[in-house]
């Protein structure tokens, strides 16, 4: 593999087949943390990985070939994605099982940041908030945090030895990530409650392909508009609009797959203005147009 040839030979490599998934391995330790650069092949179209560990975990998503990926606390339930294009993070506690699922994917590249509390008090100090490092959080997206990620893959791959370089690397990812964790506990807005929460996801899941307002979700859960639209956001990381944007992108992946149904006439069924509007969203949220992901899906 080409990416193999490219690793400097005093670099801890290994390769390893776990579960239906093929991995090449770089392994570094800066400022005590370890840093694990993946490079993961699976070997089925619908593989499923168990990320927990006895320690704290960061594992940001750096590429992906083809497919679409789904984190899950719960084996059957998916935890609400804005995107999958590369770039989002997700936090695991220690001993908190979190599933990695792949469906028709190639290829993967994605860091795994590892550490102790003491590290991580250690790295943060008075700043580390106690109350939310123990909660896992949903994938999600911050330009910094991609951005410590992306470096510290690549100071891996390079064979980067200056330790003060990489110490530093990995004090700016804990600190962005703790921060972006962090940030969404300091709020005093709370959530729906589960039948607020659950109805709004019904309802959307019936009449996702109209038009929706958020008058007749915020009706349906006995709040004003506002309340409910940051409850909502609050619940499941994303707002209402962008869940019912991503049931589009799903249903139209399913007709993309499965038909040959003009696109024009996909983006109506599936309740896009027009095929432009579709293309819009689906570029967004996978990456590629639907055009180049149908042929993607057939070869």
């Amino acid at each position: 593999m080409s990416l193999i040839s490219r690793i400097p030979k005093n670099i801890d490599t290994s390769h390893e087949l776990i579960g239906d998934r093929e991995y090449y391995m770089l392994n570094r330790t800066w400022n005590g943390v370890s840093i694990r650069y993946n490079h993961c092949i699976p070997t089925s179209e619908l593989s499923c990985l168990d990320l927990s560990c006895n320690s704290f975990k960061v594992v940001t998503l750096l590429g992906r070939v083809g497919g679409k990926l789904s984190p899950r606390l719960d084996p059957k339930t998916p935890l609400p994605m804005a995107t999958q294009r590369p770039g989002f993070f997700f936090w695991i506690p220690p001993n908190v099982t979190y599933w990695s699922w792949a469906e028709k994917v190639r290829a993967l590249r994605y860091l795994e940041v590892q550490f102790d509390l003491e590290q991580l008090e250690r790295i943060l100090g008075d700043d580390l908030d106690f109350g939310r490092i123990n909660r896992p959080s949903d994938p999600r997206h911050d330009n910094r945090i991609t951005t410590c990620a992306s470096l510290l893959a690549n100071a891996c791959l390079a064979g980067a030895e200056d330790k003060l370089y990489g110490d530093s690397l990995v004090v700016a990812f804990l600190a962005a990530t703790h921060k972006e964790l962090s940030r969404e506990a300091a709020s005093n807005e709370s959530g729906l409650v589960p039948w607020q929460l659950r109805l709004a996801k019904s309802y959307i899941e019936e009449y996702f392909r109209r038009d929706i307002s958020l008058a007749e979700l915020a009706n349906l859960t006995h709040l004003s508009q506002s309340r409910f639209a940051r409850g909502f956001r609050i619940s499941t990381g994303i707002p209402p609009y962008s869940w019912a944007l991503r049931r589009r992108v799903e249903a139209a992946e399913d007709l993309l797959a499965s038909t040959n149904i003009a696109l024009s006439e996909i983006a109506v069924q599936v309740g896009f203005a027009d095929q432009s509007h579709l293309t819009k969203a689906f570029r967004r949220a996978l990456g590629t147009t639907p055009a180049a992901w149908r042929r993607d899906q057939k070869r």
